[in-house]
C-alpha cells in the first residue's frame, strides 16, 4: 500500500512553489498498519536547496529537514555527520513524525537521536530531552528496550518499531535540522 503526493517543483529565483504550475509525484510506499485517513502527508517532499530551505537531497516534512543516509555508521559516527552539518540525529516529538519515516526507509534499520548511555533504563534524546512515557509503549517492538549484548542505543526498525541496539554496530541515520527560510 502506499500515498502518492504531488510536489511543486522549485524553480530558481523563486520562493518554493511560487509562479510554478510543476510538479513532480513522491509515492510513499508505508506499511498497512502506518497509513491512516486522520495523517496529514502533503507535507512531506523532498526538496532542492531553495530560500534556504532543506540542503539538496533532504526531505522536508513539518519545517524540519530530514537526511535519510545512504551509508552506515556506529551511533556515535552517525551522530557527529549530523552535527558536522548543523543537524542531529532525529528526535522523534510527534506521532505524525513516527509515521514519517519508516516511509522512506524501506529495508533498511536507522538510528534514532535515542540512547541510555548516561544511566540505564533512563532514554535521552541527542538533545537531553527525555523519551516522553506515552512513546514507550507506543512506538518499542515487543520486549523493547531489554539492554541485551550492552543495547544503549534506539534504532527504528522497518516497520516503524524501535529497538535498542550496540552503540558500536553500524546503521544507516536520519540527521534532522529546522527548515530555514
Amino acid at each position: 500500500m502506499g500515498i502518492k503526493l504531488r510536489c511543486p517543483v522549485p524553480q530558481k529565483g523563486l520562493e518554493h512553489g511560487a509562479g510554478s504550475q510543476d510538479s513532480w509525484v513522491l509515492f510513499l510506499a508505508l506499511p498497512d498498519s502506518l497509513l491512516g485517513p486522520e495523517l496529514d502527508y502533503s507535507g512531506f517532499c523532498f526538496l532542492d536547496s531553495v530560500c534556504g530551505h532543506c540542503p539538496w537531497g533532504w526531505a522536508w516534512f513539518q519545517r524540519t529537514c530530514y537526511h535519510f543516509s545512504e551509508s552506515t555508521k556506529t551511533w556515535h559516527e552517525a551522530k557527529q555527520f549530523c552535527s558536522d552539518y548543523g543537524a542531529h540525529l532525529v528526535i522523534i516529538n510527534t506521532k505524525e513524525e513516527q509515521v514519517k519515516p519508516p516511509a522512506t526507509l524501506l529495508s533498511r534499520v536507522y538510528w534514532l537521536g535515542l540512547s541510555d548511555k548516561k544511566v540505564e533504563n533512563q532514554w535521552l534524546w541527542v538533545d537531553g530531552s527525555p523519551l516522553k512515557l506515552r512513546y514507550v509503549y507506543d512506538f518499542w517492538s515487543t520486549g523493547e528496550p531489554n539492554d541485551s549484548s550492552d543495547e544503549d542505543c534506539g534504532t527504528m526498525a522497518i516497520d516503524g518499531r524501535w529497538n535498542d541496539i550496540n552503540c558500536y554496530w553500524t546503521d544507516y541515520w536520519i540527521c534532522e535540522k529546522p527548515w530555514l527560510c
